[in-house]
């Protein structure tokens, strides 16, 4: 819960104990107002987080705590921050005492713009709704935030391939396919629409945010929701996204933030693509003699594949020995007796799958 402050907030209270107080409202006519009116609290039941100050003659205790709306309106002393009491929850005796609504001077708190002009010491967490402007700033702990100077926060945070579905080497017609038929690239048709396996070897053990543009409803190993999607996944396994068929820019990233899609060059993302399909260039042979002969082209990929691929349009060609992820394949063409500079074999490019 945020912590929220107020002007002109003062009651008091007579309950005793270290527990949570019953408060007493302001004098008719008083230009102070209860706490909880001072905090936009209008129903009862509402309640919103506050730092107080509670002081009877020589003991004062400064905490954070909880105003809830009510008859009586109450505090609870969530946190104490000092006290006379050493740092403790101060017992209250018999007696009346005051309560106003104060702001803890060791970690100032902005809750609508200003200026701090020298350090600025937070020892929790700290939210900040707008802008923060600084000449340096030194973190010891995690920062979460959607975007640095509105772009993305990294680079490769995504973990979606072609997210955007620039890359389209299979050349289909529409990103919708029938379910488990690739079309564009590492892309397949879905009953829900769209899926993606993730290889686990990028995957951490972690939170992420799954988002895109275009509305509807996706999933994350079967776990539904509108974008963004926020999930726990595992290290070291391969991960289901599912999205709509008219999603795009598609992205899922560590974190609990949905953060601007990360475009990277298509020269990189091809090459990302290529690690699951690739296409050959034109393979031709021409025969180099008048005698029948079988000769051989091998063919190196041009990104080493995640496992050994299945090739397929080999037309003419034929398999010499099993694909290999870094070798390329090794091909062989049978050339009859003929005119020397014949071409044998020139069939449509050939294909290498190492879909997941």
């Amino acid at each position: 819960m945020a912590i929220k402050l107020g002007n002109r907030a003062a009651q008091t209270s007579d309950t005793q104990g270290t527990g949570t107080l019953s408060l007493i409202p302001p004098a008719s006519g008083s230009p102070l107002q209860s706490l909880a009116a001072a905090l936009g609290l209008t129903s009862n039941g509402q309640s919103a987080q506050t730092i107080y100050l509670i002081e009877q003659g020589a003991e004062w205790e400064i905490g954070i705590g909880t105003v809830t709306k009510g008859n009586p309106d109450t505090l609870s002393r969530d946190q104490i921050i000092e006290s006379t009491n050493s740092g403790a929850a101060v017992d209250w005796g018999a007696g009346t005492r005051n309560v106003v609504l104060t702001v803890d001077a060791r970690s100032i708190l902005l809750a609508s713009g200003g200026t701090v002009e020298g350090d600025l010491t937070v020892e929790g967490d700290a939210g900040i709704g707008g802008r923060l402007t600084a000449s340096s700033l030194q973190v010891g702990g995690d920062v979460s935030a959607t975007s640095f100077n509105g772009g993305p926060l990294g680079g490769f945070r995504n973990k979606i391939i072609n997210g955007d579905f620039r890359v389209n080497q299979r050349g289909a017609s529409a990103k919708a396919q029938p379910v488990g038929v690739y079309g564009y690239d590492r892309w397949k048709g879905h009953a829900n629409g769209l899926e993606q396996i993730v290889e686990g070897a990028n995957i951490r053990a972690g939170t992420y945010t799954l988002s895109w543009v275009g509305g509807g409803t996706g999933s994350v190993n079967g776990t539904s929701g509108a974008s963004p999607l926020t999930v726990d996944l595992p290290g070291g396994a391969n991960v289901s996204v599912v999205v709509p068929a008219t999603a795009t820019d598609v992205q899922l990233e560590p974190g609990r933030d949905a953060t601007p899609f990360e475009q990277r060059p298509i020269s990189v993302e091809m090459m990302l693509c290529q690690r699951y399909y690739e296409i050959s260039p034109r393979l031709r042979v021409r025969n180099p003699g008048a005698s029948s002969a079988l000769l051989f082209i091998d063919w190196t990929y041009k990104v080493t594949k995640r496992a050994s691929p299945t090739l397929g349009n080999l037309g003419d060609f034929s398999l010499q020995a099993t694909p290999t992820p870094t070798e390329g394949a090794a091909l062989a063409v049978e050339v009859q007796a003929g005119a020397i500079g014949q071409i044998p074999a020139d069939g449509p490019p050939i294909t290498a799958d190492a879909e997941l």
